[in-house]
Order: C-alpha cells, then sequence, then structure tokens
C-alpha cells in the first residue's frame, strides 16, 4: 500500500506586522500568537509521542505472525533451507536431520513456482491461519491453510502431518 500525503500551507490572513511589534528594538510576539503556538506545539508532540506508543503496541500478535509467516515465504521462493527450518514447526519430521535433508532437496529442487498468500487471519492472541494458493512444478495448483503459532518467544508456521 502507498501512502501519499499533500501538504498544504496555511492561509496567510495577518501580516507579519500585525503579528509582532517593536518596542525599544526588541521584537514581541503577541501573547495570542504564543499561546496559539505553544498549543500547537504541545499537541504536536503530544500526538508523536502517543502514535509511537501507540504503533508500538500495534506491533501485536497478528503483525508479528505475519512478518514471520512472510519470512518464510520468501525462503521458500528463494531456495533458502536454513530460514525455511528457522521459522517452521515441521510436525512430519521425528529428528531435525531427517528435516534439514529434506529441506535442502526441497530448497535445490524449488518446486513452489508462484505463490499468492490469499488471507491472514487472527484466531487468537497465539493462533493465527494463512490461506495460499501455490503452483508447484509437479503437482499443479494447491490452496492450502497453514496454521502460524505462537511457540515461547517466537513465531512458527506449522507443517502438518498429512
Amino acid at each position: 500500500m502507498r501512502y501519499t500525503r499533500e501538504l498544504h500551507r496555511p492561509a496567510q490572513s495577518h501580516t507579519a506586522a500585525t503579528l509582532l511589534h517593536k518596542s525599544k528594538g526588541v521584537i514581541h510576539l503577541k501573547k495570542k500568537t504564543v499561546f496559539v503556538a505553544s498549543f500547537i506545539a504541545l499537541a504536536v508532540a503530544g500526538g508523536l509521542t502517543f502514535g509511537s506508543i501507540n504503533s508500538q503496541a500495534s506491533s501485536t500478535a497478528e503483525q508479528d505472525a505475519r512478518l514471520t509467516f512472510d519470512k518464510y515465504i520468501a525462503a521458500v521462493m528463494d531456495g533458502n533451507a536454513e530460514d525455511m527450518i528457522k521459522y517452521t514447526d515441521d510436525q512430519r519430521f521425528l529428528d531435525e536431520s531427517s528435516k534439514e535433508i529434506a529441506y535442502e532437496s526441497l530448497a535445490n529442487d524449488k518446486d513452489v513456482q508462484e505463490l499468492e498468500v490469499l488471507n491472514f487471519k487472527k484466531i487468537d492472541g497465539t493462533h493465527m491461519i494463512a490461506s495460499v494458493r501455490f503452483k508447484s512444478k509437479y503437482s499443479g495448483v494447491h490452496q492450502i491453510e497453514m496454521p502460524v503459532v505462537k511457540a515461547g518467544d517466537e513465531w512458527k508456521v506449522v507443517i502438518e502431518k498429512q
């Protein structure tokens, strides 16, 4: 998504002379101008502070899970076995060595030709579901749902036994 912001200049209804007056060579701002400027500065500072606190709180379960899922998908498409292993809880394998062998083979083969994430939805604070459509060079087009779960303090894409 692309965000754009148009910048608008406020209409100038006051001249510099109406906002400033000179007294013995010193420029003084009118009290109303100082109050308004201070109020605007405080509002902007408060908005920025609240916005950053809010955005940190917003980086919650769904965003963290989606980031892990996106990293897993990138690893699949790039043929990066190490990252595929890192981001998965693959229940098909009894031990890590057989999992590593299978993932290295998958990474070298690059079976997944195309992949599209159709939906990513939150079930609860520790469980998400990703709906994916992909094209395998051997078996055609498939549409599957992949659980993404929080394991300790990390998110993992669960590859279930079939």
